[in-house]
């Protein structure tokens, strides 16, 4: 059973942007995060940058130490 929380940052298009914050609770859900930001995270444990489509999306995370 995986326990670990984590925050995610994200930085992308406007329309990538809408689409996270409209969704963030399931995300959160889904990911164990406690936090969303609409934004790159400044410590991070891992970023990664995708092409969704035409556009591009930064992601990076950071687990949380409890």
């Amino acid at each position: 059973e995986v326990t670990d929380r984590i925050a995610i940052g994200f930085t992308g298009s406007d329309d990538i942007k809408e689409a996270v914050v409209s969704m963030s609770d399931y995300i959160k859900k889904e990911t164990l995060a406690e936090e969303l930001q609409i934004k790159e995270l400044e410590v991070s444990d891992f970023t990664k940058t995708w092409d969704i489509g035409e556009e591009e999306c930064t992601i990076s995370i950071r687990r949380n130490i409890n």
